[in-house]
């Protein structure tokens, strides 16, 4: 897994993202990008049972696009709003 962006999530924020796809699922479209892939997730989002939850609502259903790791990838400054800035 990439060190990059990738602490797992607090519990405050795998709730949210659970409330948000669960209110969603099966009733709108949604369109969901990451640099993560599907197979960190567990550990990324760092609950078992939120993690089946949300991958079962979002994974079985999804069409999914990879592309290869040569795309331009934005660094991840959490102390800083400037998620806009290219890696040099």
């Amino acid at each position: 897994m990439s060190r990059r962006c990738s602490a797992p999530l607090e519990e405050n924020a795998r709730h949210d993202l659970l409330e948000v796809i669960d209110d969603r699922a099966g009733t709108r479209s949604t369109i969901l990008t990451s640099q993560l892939l599907v197979e960190h997730w567990h550990g990324w989002i760092n609950d078992p049972t939120l993690a089946d939850a949300l991958l079962n609502r979002l994974v079985h259903i999804a069409y999914r696009i990879v592309t290869d790791a040569a795309t331009i990838q934005i660094p991840c400054n959490r102390g800083e709003n400037t998620g806009h800035e290219l890696a040099k």
